[in-house]
C-alpha cells in the first residue's frame, strides 16, 4: 500500500509542478523540485516450498538403467500424490542417461590408462510444489 501511495504522490507532484514550468523562469525564483523517498518492507511465513528431487540409478545395460529410473521415479510420484500433492505440482525439470566408465590406473603415476565402459546411469530430476507449508517452518 506504502508503494501505490508514494507513486500516487509523486504522479501529482508532477502534474502540479508541469504547470510551475510554463510559467518564464525568472531569477529570483529557483526551479520547482520533486523529491519523493520511500521505502517499504514486509515479513511473511512461506506459503509455497518447492523441493528437487533427482533419481539416479546405475545398471549394467541402458534399458536396464532407464527402466530402473522411471520404475523407482513413479514410485517417488506416487508416494508424493499419497501425501496428498497434486499432480499438477510435480514436474519432471530433465532425464538423462549417460554411460559410465571404469578407469584402470598406472600405480606409479596414477594416470589412466586404460578405460572400459561400465554400464550406463539414469537419472530423473523432479521439482515438487509444496502449496501447504507447515506452520512449525519459519523463515
Amino acid at each position: 500500500m506504502l508503494c501505490k501511495s508514494a507513486l500516487a504522490f509523486a504522479v501529482a507532484s508532477l502534474a502540479l509542478g508541469g504547470a510551475a514550468f510554463a510559467e518564464e523562469p525568472s531569477a529570483a525564483k529557483s526551479p520547482p523540485t520533486v523529491s519523493v523517498v520511500g521505502t517499504a518492507s514486509e515479513d511473511v511465513r512461506p506459503d509455497i516450498v518447492i523441493v528437487t528431487f533427482v533419481v539416479s540409478d546405475e545398471r549394467p545395460s541402458a534399458t536396464d538403467a532407464a527402466d530402473e529410473n522411471a520404475r523407482r521415479s513413479r514410485t517417488l510420484v506416487d508416494g508424493l500424490a499419497g501425501a496428498g500433492i497434486e499432480e499438477k505440482d510435480i514436474a519432471t525439470l530433465g532425464l538423462g542417461l549417460t554411460q559410465t566408465w571404469s578407469d584402470e590406473r598406472d600405480a606409479k603415476t596414477g594416470q589412466i590408462v586404460k578405460r572400459t565402459p561400465s554400464g550406463y546411469r539414469a537419472s530423473n530430476t523432479l521439482s515438487v510444489r509444496l502449496r501447504r507449508v507447515p506452520r512449525s517452518v519459519t523463515p
